[in-house]
């Protein structure tokens, strides 16, 4: 039982939380000079997180309204 917590708690931070991207968006920051500790380095950092993760999930939605049209349809038959 313990395995399976340890596989959901790494699919609910890495994958579904996608603190692999802040992560990487930190060290790319850090590596061009910029103190993501601070304020002005915090505020990029989020919002640079944040844009690519609005961008993902609306295509992740767009790609699925493709496949299944009927679900998300507003017309009433």
């Amino acid at each position: 039982m313990q395995f399976l917590s340890t596989i959901w708690i790494f699919i609910q931070d890495q994958i579904l939380g996608m603190k692999w991207l802040s992560s990487l968006i930190g060290k790319f920051l850090y590596a061009i000079g910029l103190d993501t500790s601070g304020k002005i380095g915090g505020s990029v950092q989020f919002f640079i997180y944040d844009v690519i993760k609005i961008v993902f999930l609306l295509c992740v939605l767009i790609f699925y309204h493709q496949l299944h049209p009927e679900f998300l349809s507003t017309r009433k038959n």
